[in-house]
């Protein structure tokens, strides 16, 4: 049975996403939360965070 990594940088988009939202909705500071998924988008596009793929 093969087991599925989920990469840093996918737990870092979710993180920031819902983070965005939240803050977004709670603070009506949408300048902050477009920050927020710029972390988000940055982290999900970023090679450093990316695991190494095993070719099995």
């Amino acid at each position: 049975m093969q087991s599925y990594v989920m990469g840093m940088n996918v737990l870092v988009f979710c993180v920031a996403f819902w983070t965005a939202l939240i803050y977004g909705a709670m603070t009506r500071d949408w300048l902050g939360s477009v920050l927020w998924l710029t972390l988000g988008f940055a982290a999900l596009t970023a090679r450093r965070l990316t695991p190494q793929r095993d070719e099995e």
